[in-house]
């Protein structure tokens, strides 16, 4: 429901914190590798007004009228509970990012998961199941033949959202 965040583990749970790992080891070698695969369609549009995660207008349009010209009344009403579906995809140093709506509000704006300053392109994205199921295949084709002794895999609300309860179908491989 994007009503809040918290960490936890077995003994408590704290509504606002973090958590870190640290490895540390002159001889580590560490690969980074991650999975984006929401498609951008369409045109760019240029963010006119935007507060930290909340966004006002695009193009000359709010952007309650924005999705509802561009994907329909159904598709605006559906929203948020399918905004992992349907991202504003943004650049942000070289690499395509997804903002999800997580609220629509009753002057037309727009909350996001996450930030979204005002003059950035973005453009309509949507979550592509099969690019998502077919990168996770790939993905293991990339450590073969390496020695891996510890594998981290972090997935996302988005992501879980998108594809529900075949969620595990992703990091099976």
């Amino acid at each position: 429901l994007f009503k809040g965040t918290f960490v936890f583990n077995e003994e408590k749970i704290v509504h606002n914190g973090a958590v870190m790992a640290i490895l540390s080891n002159k001889k580590l070698k560490v690969f980074t590798n991650f999975n984006f695969n929401w498609q951008s369609l369409g045109k760019k549009h240029i963010i006119e007004k935007s507060h930290k995660n909340r966004v006002f207008t695009i193009d000359g349009k709010t952007m309650q009228e924005f999705y509802s010209y561009y994907l329909g009344d159904k598709i605006l009403e559906l929203l948020p509970m399918i905004g992992s579906e349907f991202p504003l995809i943004l650049t942000i140093d070289g690499l395509e990012v997804a903002r999800v709506v997580t609220s629509k509000l009753d002057d037309g704006s727009m909350v996001f998961a996450g930030n979204i300053k005002e003059g950035t392109e973005v453009r309509l994205g949507y979550g592509n199941v099969q690019l998502i199921l077919e990168q996770a295949s790939n993905n293991i084709n990339i450590l073969d033949g390496k020695c891996v002794e510890s594998l981290f895999m972090y997935s996302c609300g988005a992501r879980k959202s998108l594809l529900k309860d075949n969620i595990d179908i992703e990091i099976k491989p």
